[in-house]
């Protein structure tokens, strides 16, 4: 009912839009209330929104108002974000462009991509670390990792971190936002050496002129694909040192406000693992596995640190013929109670795939139609918005086209 209201909303938005280019006189819309256009553009999908700029002054001007850009944003939800890899895949190639995936109706196979230009000055890498309230946190160098980048893709406004004075061999980047403080932090684990089995940190409030050192007591993986969950204030990892073929034995947590570590300790049974990976359902926290002969388990870790941490477990076999996936599978996230993602591999270098589905309750799995993007990409997660880095952050920036 929801999604059939929005759809009435967008039509008749979009009707306007048309009159307004139809007449040559100038532009007529119809009179509504203030608080009934800012309802109507707040929760219409970033697309239509941008569109609906054009229309008058006054909507363009609603959109720039904090007041609106903080209720569109509580309301933006995650999208899949594909970044365009060129060079056959290649890692170190520059990236040009992003897509915003629509995803259509529930459970519709058929998506499309609309294509979003990288608008930055720098070298054209562009390697995104983390993603928060539709900023991105990203690299523009290809053979460093300062400065960093907090880039808008909708606005095209970015700001540039201060550099860092230590050396970091191999890292994993965590970008959230302190609800404590109102502000954005970069969280930035690395070790300075060849060793993975010792991690040093450093921090840094957006805004601020330098980066902090943090202690921090335990080894966490580091090196490329290798993001933190942000969620509840709070960064996840699993604990390097505690991995072991009987499974992890912790998550180590980062808490935003009071900048400390804790660890979350517990203990499952690993077989044959092909991949791991945390995720959030309601207030709970998962650990994902996927493993041989299409086996997938997840762990709600239920409890708390005074009361101590409990698992309940889930199984699912999946019913996928060899022939049907004779390339295999990649483990990408868990899309929700019903569903986890895929990539569906369609050559034995594993260079190119589509995206596929795993339904638990209906026991199908179903491959999604791309239609718009490129062959090579990366997968990334963005709730669009309006917020902008410029206005947001008192902070030197860099500058757009």
């Amino acid at each position: 009912m929801k999604s059939l209201l929005l759809f009435s909303l967008i039509e008749a938005m979009e009707g306007v839009v048309k009159r307004a280019k139809d007449d040559k006189k100038g532009t007529h819309l119809p009179t509504l209330l203030p608080e009934l256009i800012s309802e109507i553009l707040s929760r219409v999908p970033i697309e239509s929104l941008m569109r609906f700029t054009c229309v008058s002054k006054s909507w363009s001007n609603l959109t720039k108002h904090p007041a609106f850009i903080k209720l569109q944003q509580s309301r933006a939800q995650p999208r899949i974000m594909f970044v365009e890899e060129t060079g056959d895949g290649d890692p170190d190639t520059p990236r040009t462009c992003l897509y915003l995936i629509d995803e259509g109706e529930e459970g519709e196979c058929r998506w499309k991509g609309r294509d979003i230009p990288i608008e930055v000055k720098e070298d054209g890498f562009f390697w995104i670390l983390g993603s928060c309230d539709g900023l991105l946190c990203v690299e523009s160098g290809l053979c460093q990792e300062d400065p960093l980048l907090i880039y808008s893709p909708i606005t095209k406004e970015c700001v540039t971190l201060p550099e860092s004075d230590r050396k970091h061999v191999v890292t994993s980047t965590g970008f959230c936002f302190d609800d404590k403080s109102k502000k954005y932090k970069v969280v930035r684990l690395f070790t300075d050496d060849d060793s993975l089995f010792y991690t040093k940190g450093e921090i840094i409030t957006v805004g601020e002129s330098a980066w902090r050192i943090l202690d921090v007591p335990y080894a966490v993986p580091l090196g490329e694909g290798v993001e933190p969950l942000f969620e509840g204030g709070a960064l996840y990892w699993f604990n390097n040192n505690e991995q072991h073929l009987s499974g992890p034995k912790q998550i180590v947590v980062f808490d935003i406000a009071n900048e400390k570590f804790r660890t979350i300790d517990f203990s499952i049974t690993l077989n044959g693992t092909l991949s791991l990976g945390l995720a959030v359902d309601g207030d709970s926290l998962l650990v994902v596995e996927h493993s041989e002969q299409n086996h997938i388990r997840i762990f709600k870790i239920i409890g708390t640190e005074v009361e101590g941490y409990k698992i309940q477990e889930s199984s699912h076999v999946m019913s996928i013929r060899p022939e049907d996936c004779p390339w295999g599978l990649s483990y990408v996230s868990y899309w929700s109670k019903d569903a986890v993602m895929f990539q569906h591999f369609l050559d034995e270098n594993k260079q190119s795939f589509q995206l596929a589905f795993y339904f638990f309750k209906k026991k199908k799995y179903r491959i999604v139609e791309l239609h718009g993007v490129p062959n090579h990409y990366d997968i990334k997660y963005i709730a669009p918005s309006l917020v902008s880095p410029s206005a947001t952050f008192a902070t030197a920036s860099c500058v757009a086209k």
